[in-house]
């Protein structure tokens, strides 16, 4: 055996090397720095017109003998040599936080102030004002006057953005603006594509170096530790104490009994855990991405489009009333990948929706007609879970109908039949008694009510006789979904109630509806004091069902 201090005094010694190098493998394990970036401003300057007249005037006061009098006013008026010229670039080249904070500091000469950069960057995220329209209002401020800023073109741009604010003569001119402005806007779509291009290879870049530093397991850890202790002891003389050691760190490494090294083992492993994104979270990032990519391509085409018919029937022949609507309403579209992503985080995956329609399957097989005779309509289709499951059932007569052109792409890259249209629109172009049934799976909540009555009237008019409908939507009945759930979803107008729904149906004339509730809540937790017996009733008993369906025939 070794002497009790020879022991201790090696032991602190390697203790001392082990927490080193654990610091030293925390510190290589952050993240690489990210370097702050410089806002930029203009070189252009010009002499300032003002400081020349006094320059000239000074000139002359001095050959008549008013030095004095000319250091006076040197002294205390205070004239700027050359005036600072911009364009609008130097403030558009930058986007959201980085943009509102270069604005402010070149053009007010000062800081955002927390309401002013609040009210500009949600004006500027919802689409209602552009980064020129934000410069401009600065600009033309009181406050952005006062500091003589000059901004080459902002007189014209501002006049220009007043005159849109004109009733109907406003909006003649933002439309014909628009169409001679679509080249450009096509050339930006092509430059933030390739910007967001770029970006997503940098995060992919850095998230990979992330996965590589987050693969080694505390296993890989503690055997490299052991290692380092093997190598530093080998350089001992004593054989005898070198194996003594060796034996005891490898006694306390394998039985964990070293607190310390554990505890620092430990921390180091929850702080990559916690710094490390999920990979659902990065699934779901690149997927945002590649929407966002799919709207840019798809709106670029349908631009292309009007632009080569524009450009075909002018000056000649004017383009009609529908045409002209076709290109202002081509804006509604610029939510599409928003509720994309949207339905990817909070509705499901499709296996999951795919085994929630399956309850609908023997509803169609028991209607008085032939699989290969039934046409089916699905309002809303949304991804096309149902229109796939029924395709696999050897459904064939079966289309869906969307608004989102990015939905409606997906669904048709998937081999499935669905158009991109009105379902008012859509079902007034439909002779009577031409389809078999009409499903819509959460989208009467989003229709205001005239509009919801419009649909059902048309639905029946289309069904055959003994045809159905079913409709699917949040269940208010349960009170997580009618308080909270229910509007997790920006787009609910109002939640409707079973019995509201199925009345709905009955007085449009539909016979034989029926309310189906459906997905229980997984888990409740009741009250078990009997005191609050009354509030679980309230609270649980009354539906624990998240959603329900109205189904109904025509006579």
């Amino acid at each position: 055996m070794i002497e009790t201090n020879i022991k201790n005094t090696s032991v602190d010694e390697i203790m001392q090397k082990i927490e080193h190098e654990l610091q030293n493998r925390t510190k290589n394990t952050q993240p690489l720095p990210i370097k702050p970036t410089v806002i930029s401003t203009s070189n252009r300057v010009k002499t300032d017109k003002l400081y020349t007249i006094a320059q000239k005037i000074a000139k002359y006061l001095k050959k008549i003998g008013l030095h004095k009098f000319v250091y006076f006013v040197k002294r205390n008026l205070t004239l700027k040599r050359f005036n600072r010229v911009y364009i609008m670039s130097d403030f558009t080249n930058h986007y959201d936080e980085k943009f509102i904070d270069n604005a402010y500091r070149v053009i007010l000469q000062r800081e955002t102030d927390t309401d002013g950069k609040n009210f500009y960057l949600s004006k500027l995220r919802d689409g209602k004002l552009s980064r020129e329209d934000i410069v401009l209002k600065l600009h033309f401020s009181k406050e952005g006057r006062e500091k003589d800023i000059k901004i080459l073109g902002s007189k014209k741009r501002f006049i220009i953005m007043i005159l849109y604010k004109i009733p109907i003569v406003g909006y003649l001119i933002k439309l014909g603006s628009t169409i001679l402005t679509i080249p450009t806007l096509l050339t930006k779509i092509n430059h933030l594509e390739n910007y967001i291009g770029t970006e997503l290879a940098k995060c992919v870049k850095e998230e990979e170096f992330k996965k590589q530093l987050n693969t080694k397991a505390d296993n890989q850890t503690v055997r490299d530790i052991k290692e380092w202790s093997e190598q530093q002891l080998n350089t001992k003389a004593d054989n005898k104490i070198v194996q003594e050691i060796k034996e005891w760190s490898e006694q306390q490494l394998n039985t964990k009994a070293d607190n310390k090294i554990v505890q620092k083992i430990k921390e180091w492993s929850e702080q990559q855990l916690n710094t490390k994104a999920t990979q659902k979270e990065f699934e779901l990032y690149l997927q945002a991405v590649s929407y966002a990519k799919e709207y840019m391509k798809l709106s670029s085409q349908n631009l292309q489009n009007l632009i080569d018919e524009t450009k075909k029937r002018l000056p000649n022949e004017i383009l009609n009333q529908k045409e002209l609507l076709r290109i202002t309403q081509e804006e509604e579209h610029k939510f599409d990948s928003f509720y994309v992503e949207f339905e990817d985080r909070f509705r499901g995956t499709r296996a999951d929706i795919k085994k929630r329609v399956k309850v609908y399957l023997p509803y169609i097989e028991k209607l008085p007609f032939k699989k290969e005779d039934i046409r089916l309509l699905d309002v809303g289709c949304g991804r096309g879970e149902w229109l796939e499951l029924l395709q696999e059932n050897k459904y064939i007569n079966i289309k869906g109908l969307d608004l989102n052109h990015i939905m409606v792409a997906k669904s048709q890259e998937l081999g499935l039949t669905v158009t991109q249209s009105d379902v008012i629109e859509y079902l007034a172009n439909l002779k009577d008694e031409s389809l078999s049934v009409i499903t819509g799976f959460h989208i009467i909540e989003h229709l205001p009510f005239e509009i919801l009555m419009t649909m059902l009237k048309e639905s029946l008019r289309v069904l055959k006789k003994g045809g159905m409908v079913i409709y699917e939507t949040p269940n208010p009945e349960n009170l997580l979904v009618g308080s909270c759930s229910f509007y997790t979803d920006p787009t609910h107008i109002n939640p409707i109630p079973p019995t509201t729904g199925e009345f709905l149906l009955q007085n449009i004339g539909f016979i034989n509806t029926t309310i189906l509730r459906l997905h229980p809540l997984k888990e409740v937790k009741y009250i078990d004091d009997s005191n609050f017996s009354n509030i679980n009733d309230i609270l649980y008993a009354y539906s624990k069902e998240q959603d329900y369906s109205i189904i109904g025939y025509k006579r």
